[in-house]
């Protein structure tokens, strides 16, 4: 099965600040990025309706300026891209990253890149929007990113489950708050 067609049958959608596309491809997956859930196309992307998003923001371009324009063609890429039209991708991914230099933009031309078989050319937009030190960008995210202090909170409760019962945490006081430890950073 081709990348293309992987890529349209298994994808998933979340919103936090935005929407992201996963999107299945041989060997990984690859994220997508659409601009806020609020833009036009936004949630036919999400349906999986690529073909109605590429008509609704073609649409919507024709008449768009500043800030907008820039996240309608990142949403359009990632729609052409999903919906495997990679012929009509190509210009509009260059576009979106001319016009908004914005790390979805990369990212999602990268994506473009890797299923056209350029893997250099994806290497390089991934690179742009990747920090340099993943972990240090991590840690310093992860204080202001609920879900990833839930998900830490969850590891650890469950690691006292596996050693103690709640009567004997209770009884024995020893559970404190502690600051967290990071990787030292360049600041």
């Amino acid at each position: 099965m081709n990348c293309a067609k992987q890529l349209r049958m298994a994808f998933t959608c979340f919103a936090i600040a935005g929407v992201a596309i996963v999107g299945t491809a041989e060997g990984g997956s690859f994220d997508f990025k659409v601009a806020l859930h609020d833009t036009p196309g936004v949630q036919q992307i999400s349906a999986g309706k690529f073909d109605d998003a590429a008509r609704i923001l073609r649409k919507e371009l024709k008449k768009a300026e500043g800030e907008l324009r820039g996240e309608i063609l990142v949403n359009l890429c990632a729609s052409y891209v999903l919906a495997g039209k990679l012929d009509k991708a190509a210009g509009i991914c260059d576009e979106a990253v001319q016009e908004t230099n914005a790390e979805p933009a990369y990212n999602n031309r990268g994506v473009y890149r890797a299923h056209a078989g350029d893997l250099e050319g994806a290497r390089e937009d991934f690179a742009q929007v990747r920090p340099d030190d993943v972990d240090a960008y991590i840690a310093n995210y992860w204080v202001t990113d609920a879900k990833l202090m839930a998900s830490r909170n969850y590891q650890l409760v469950s690691e006292l489950a596996a050693s103690y019962t709640s009567h004997q945490v209770r009884e024995s006081g020893n559970l404190s708050v502690l600051e967290p430890e990071f990787p030292a950073t360049d600041e």
